[in-house]
């Protein structure tokens, strides 16, 4: 793995990908640690900085507002330095509520193969996840969920309405086969009478001769 940091200027931690171990994460952590970020966006040095490195397979560029390049020719740049290789860009959106920055992120991301996700703290959120782990949902309350704008959490919320109306629905089925019908069907069941063998006197009686 490899970081690059971009404000003003663009730094990158190692001059290529380095392997994962327990000193070099820690570096890692540390030279983190010293960023200040402030100053202008240079996303676009750094998406190539990233690209001059030919063993990488995936970037991650988290970011907190849109840069200082036209997005568009960041997209067309990026298309260039991609072909060929077909490198994913995963893009995290940190507490920025700037809407053409998130769509850039957004189109940068689905152009790649990558995943979107934006990070904020959105209270509703928050709330709608700690109602759901501690309390559930009811089936008399309909469910409502805040719009989540990543892919992963978006995709969590489908399913997890997809899980309830499926729920919903065995519900609804089984009560349409009350327990009394079920227990009706039981004792008739219990009081017929077994079928006999067939021809069981004939061979009894060759079974005494």
């Amino acid at each position: 793995f490899n970081l690059i940091r971009f404000a003003s200027e663009v730094v990158s931690w190692k001059p290529h990908i380095t392997s994962t171990s327990d000193d070099s994460c820690q570096n890692a952590v540390e030279w983190v640690s010293d960023f200040d970020a402030n100053g202008s966006t240079s996303t676009l040095s750094a998406l190539q900085l990233a690209f001059d490195d030919p063993e990488v397979q995936g970037i991650y560029l988290l970011t907190d507002g849109k840069p200082d390049n036209s997005t568009t020719m960041v997209l067309r740049e990026v298309a260039k330095l991609n072909s060929g290789r077909n490198v994913r860009v995963h893009c995290i959106s940190f507490n920025c509520d700037d809407s053409v920055a998130n769509k850039f992120l957004q189109l940068l991301a689905s152009q790649t193969g990558g995943r979107y996700h934006r990070c904020q703290g959105d209270p509703d959120g928050h709330v709608f996840t700690h109602r759901l782990l501690t309390e559930g949902f009811r089936e008399d309350e309909p469910l409502s969920m805040p719009v989540f704008e990543g892919d992963d959490l978006r995709r969590l919320a489908s399913e997890i309405a997809l899980c309830r109306k499926f729920l919903l629905q065995s519900r609804s089925y089984r009560a349409m086969f009350p327990e009394n019908t079920k227990q009706g069907k039981s004792d008739k069941l219990n009081g017929q009478s077994l079928p006999q063998p067939r021809n069981s006197r004939s061979q009894v009686e060759v079974a005494t001769r």
